[in-house]
């Protein structure tokens, strides 16, 4: 099957969804088929955060150049629940395949806390390249729930003396992702996550992921509120069509 005729090249399709009490997650069959019939190899791109940070609207960017695709909202609803995964031919190499995934938000309400730790240290195990997001800077609650992630993906993995054990080709990469950040950083923005973070944290960074972490600041890209809530319909000369694979 080409891109044409696969659907998951064409629009996102949910992978992973949760039962409706969130206890467990549940496999979509008919996205695993579509996924298992991509014979070419796969580099998956994982964000994670809070809800109504703007992760969907940045795959949507990073995928297409454009803000439709994986589901958007200005309300305090969350617009994605579980796994979902949208692919697309790699633009400098037509063999390799990257496939984008959106994640549940963080703080989702009426969520169990745990739901959300399986679920992102679930993202940390198949991903090669995974993209943790923050608001405005690097704070003692991003940090803390960032550990938390980490410990149970490395649980979820076999514990710390396995996870040392493997090679740096079997771990995703790390960038930390501070959205809207305004405030002007003291050193480069790697120096000044590893002076944010303890020695465990670093440590378990160290762990989970092929180094070096990597951390970059993105300023807010509109001026007033009211932009944000019609970002998703403004149209730009260079993201009216997908660029070509």
């Amino acid at each position: 099957m080409d891109d044409l005729e696969n659907p998951l090249f064409d629009h996102p399709m949910h992978l992973c969804k949760p039962d409706d009490n969130h206890e467990r997650l549940e496999v979509v069959p008919d996205t695993l088929r579509l996924l298992s019939q991509i014979k070419q190899p796969i580099v998956l791109v994982t964000v994670v955060g809070t809800q109504r940070g703007g992760k969907s609207t940045l795959l949507n960017l990073l995928h297409s150049r454009r803000t439709q695709g994986f589901g958007l909202g200005h309300y305090l609803d969350a617009q994605t629940t579980g796994l979902w995964i949208w692919a697309r031919r790699h633009p400098h190499d037509p063999e390799l395949v990257v496939l984008c995934m959106d994640t549940e938000g963080l703080d989702t309400p009426h969520v169990p806390q745990w739901y959300n730790w399986c679920l992102s240290a679930l993202s940390i195990l198949v991903s090669s390249y995974f993209i943790y997001q923050t608001k405005g800077s690097i704070d003692a609650n991003a940090i803390d729930r960032l550990g938390v992630i980490l410990k149970v993906a490395e649980q979820l993995r076999g514990g710390q003396q396995q996870q040392a054990s493997g090679g740096s080709s079997d771990r995703p990469h790390f960038l930390w992702l501070i959205r809207d950040q305004q405030l002007q950083m003291k050193k480069a923005p790697r120096a000044e996550m590893a002076d944010k973070l303890d020695s465990a944290a670093l440590k378990a960074l160290e762990r989970c992921f092929a180094e070096p972490a990597d951390c970059m600041p993105l300023p807010r890209p509109v001026d007033r509120d009211e932009q944000l809530k019609v970002s998703s319909r403004v149209c730009r000369t260079t993201s009216s069509t997908r660029p070509p694979a």
